[in-house]
């Protein structure tokens, strides 16, 4: 089996616009996406298996009980809300246009399955719809070469990869909408973390850790620890704008340094970094039933931050 995980286009390439302009080009987001019916699909949002443990592209996780989250057409949403409620954000709600989109670009994907980015859809090819399109630039996409993909499983993808993580924990998201279709060989997977954001010049100026403070039941694969920016933008945003990795930590608990990698955005590429972050990631699996602590210090916008914060593995 394969699977292929892709991180969804960048929020907006827009340059300085007055709020008028930007209203006029972001309109078309908002409109209601029409539903047909276009091939036969197996529909699977209910999910089997509660423990993900992926041997390829990633390894990914679940920050919490899944027991708590029942098997059904609602347990995207709870396994999402239950992320966002370990890093002290608000509920999102279902948006059913959202997912009706998404289900005519999980259907296109299936009659295209040679097609490299999950997120396009050509007119040419069979399946194509504007709704369909546009779902697939708002959603983080996963494709899995066999029919035993699983909710569990495509949220455990995402969260496990820090630029797909980065907008399922956007403190301005409200609303949301899930699609998991396979025919008889494949099955593509979307969550759409970009409809119902603010125009760009209305987002929240905060930041926001992952996993929790005191947060328990994180999982034992190389998990990413995150610490993102958000901020308003107006399309002047430089280097300068971006946060800048001073120190970074994770400690066990015996209170001894763990290998890591360390992830900031590239502060000399002339071009501001939409997914402002830092991210630690552990280079060999976390060990079970033990408590790590996190310690990162960065520099932003003229000054310098420091976190400190605990978490436990499942």
């Amino acid at each position: 089996m394969n699977y292929k995980i892709f991180r969804h286009n960048n929020f907006f390439n827009t340059r300085r616009l007055t709020s008028k302009v930007l209203a006029t080009v972001l309109m078309p987001l908002l409109l209601v996406p029409i539903l047909f019916a276009m091939m036969p699909v197996q529909k699977t949002r209910a999910a089997t298996d509660h423990r993900v443990y992926l041997p390829l592209v990633m390894k990914g996780g679940i920050s919490s009980d899944n027991q708590l989250c029942p098997e059904g057409d609602q347990q995207w949403l709870c396994l999402l809300n239950q992320y966002r409620d370990a890093a002290g954000l608000p509920d999102v709600f279902v948006n059913a246009n959202y997912a009706d989109s998404l289900d005519l670009h999980t259907r296109y994907l299936l009659l295209n399955p040679g097609q490299t980015d999950l997120h396009a859809e050509y007119p040419s090819n069979p399946g194509y719809t504007p709704q369909g399109k546009e779902a697939g630039g708002q959603s983080n996409m996963s494709w899995k070469g066999s029919v035993d993909f699983t909710t569990t499983e495509t949220m455990a993808l995402w969260m496990g990869v820090a630029t797909h993580r980065f907008n399922m924990l956007h403190p301005n998201l409200s609303a949301s909408g899930y699609d998991l279709s396979c025919d008889g060989r494949n099955c593509a997977a979307g969550l759409n973390i970009l409809g119902s954001l603010p125009l760009s010049y209305n987002i929240s100026d905060t930041d926001v850790i992952y996993p929790g403070e005191n947060q328990s039941g994180i999982p034992v694969a190389a998990f990413p620890v995150t610490w993102a920016f958000y901020m308003p933008w107006y399309g002047t945003e430089s280097d300068a704008d971006e946060v800048d990795l001073i120190s970074g930590e994770i400690y066990n608990q015996q209170n001894q340094k763990i290998g890591i990698t360390r992830w900031e955005p590239n502060h000399t590429d002339g071009r501001w970094d939409y997914k402002n972050q830092v991210v630690l990631t552990p280079v060999e699996p976390l060990l079970s039933g033990q408590t790590y602590r996190v310690e990162i210090t960065v520099r932003f916008q003229g000054e310098t931050l420091q976190r400190n914060w605990s978490f436990s593995t499942r």
